[in-house]
């Protein structure tokens, strides 16, 4: 999976956007999470993706994208039930 896919499953199963997203960018990140910047036709706006808990070291950024991916795959498996 690319870096774009992976942020437009994280809107969907995380934030809760079922729409189609015509495109998605990473904006920000600080030790909460990031934004994302997200255009649907004509509308766009910024979400926020949060982490499971604060990132205090810059080693622990990757942890924490991998703790989102891991949720990710929970809630799909839970949804295809």
């Amino acid at each position: 999976m690319d870096h774009v896919d992976a942020l437009k499953e994280y809107v969907q199963y995380i934030v809760g956007v079922e729409d189609p997203i015509d495109k998605i960018e990473m904006k920000r990140l600080d030790k909460l999470g990031f934004d994302v910047r997200v255009a649907r036709g004509s509308d766009s706006g910024v979400l926020r993706i949060p982490f499971e808990q604060p990132v205090l070291e810059r080693k622990a950024v990757k942890e924490a994208i991998v703790a989102l991916s891991k949720k990710v795959a929970t809630i799909k498996a839970e949804k295809e039930k």
